[in-house]
């Protein structure tokens, strides 16, 4: 045990569909979303002494949070807000319906399923596109081995997968 401390989430601060806060571990930080005076919020806490470090109001608990070197990445169906993971001040926020993950550090911008246009790769801090893969859409990817995209043609169905890798 690294350190031991009381994480102040009452059982009056949940929800009659909440069964308890929301945790995540995103390296030396614990990410705890749960309902604070009936709002959704998320407290990040040093893992090393359980100390907060900042807390943030979120639209739902529904959300995904990600590093994306060097910020933290806090994704929900509304849109996607970028913080500094020590302070918890907002760089940048972009709202839409696009779908947001981090591949190999970089953002993964895609249409929703089935929609027409171009999914991206995106810098975190200067939220300028490093990639533009077309019609090419993430299938997998396992940590330590490149991302598995998938292109479908659509007059035949026929499916074209690629590895995505640094270089040449």
């Amino acid at each position: 045990v690294r350190a031991n401390a009381t994480i102040p989430v009452t059982q009056a601060a949940l929800d009659e569909n909440t069964a308890g806060p929301w945790l995540a571990l995103l390296g030396n930080q614990l990410v705890v979303g749960y309902l604070r005076q009936g709002s959704p919020a998320l407290t990040v806490y040093r893992t090393d002494t359980l100390a907060p470090q900042w807390t943030v109001t979120v639209p739902s608990l529904n959300v995904a949070v990600n590093r994306c070197a060097p910020l933290l990445c806090l994704s929900d169906p509304r849109g996607v807000r970028a913080v500094v993971a020590p302070t918890g001040t907002a760089v940048w926020a972009r709202n839409g319906t696009a779908w947001f993950g981090v591949v190999d550090g970089w953002l993964y911008d895609a249409p929703q399923p089935f929609q027409p246009g171009s999914a991206r790769l995106v810098d975190p801090v200067t939220t300028r596109t490093v990639l533009d893969l077309g019609r090419w859409r993430l299938s997998a990817q396992t940590p330590g081995q490149p991302p598995l995209f998938e292109w479908v043609e659509k007059d035949s169905g026929r499916i074209w997968l690629g590895l995505l890798t640094a270089g040449p």
